[in-house]
């Protein structure tokens, strides 16, 4: 199952303070973290991966450059970055652990988050 995760600007400026307010704990208040809350309530953010539900989610190279200009730039910095989109493969090992239909109805909602629906490739010449 792939998940298109996209950064808003308003996930911007609430992570803005991630690893600034010494409230905020960064690998659960970073934009990332913050985008994915409505499905992995509990996610955690590294620079290479997303923890939840007891699995790493390993982050594309993209995503990855992301955290590393975000971890670089200072608040106002941070609310003045461009949106952003990426996708990730959802392993099998946290499908099970989640209720898929549920997850399904938040994504109708969402803004952060779109499921990718598998294209089927067909052969013209057969």
């Amino acid at each position: 199952m792939k998940l298109q995760i996209n950064v808003t600007k308003e996930i911007l400026v609430k992570s803005k303070m991630c690893g600034f307010d010494s409230v905020l704990n960064a690998p659960e208040n970073c934009a990332i973290a913050l985008a994915v809350r409505d499905i992995f309530p509990k996610a955690q953010v590294s620079p290479v991966t997303i923890y939840t539900e007891g699995v790493n989610i390993l982050l594309p190279d993209e995503a990855m450059l992301f955290i590393s200009d975000f971890d670089e730039a200072n608040p106002s910095e941070r609310e003045e970055m461009k949106p952003f989109s990426f996708e990730i493969e959802i392993p099998e090992a946290v499908i099970e652990r989640i209720n898929i239909d549920e997850v399904r109805e938040v994504l109708t909602t969402s803004p952060c988050l779109k499921l990718i629906e598998d294209e089927v490739m067909c052969d013209s010449t057969i």
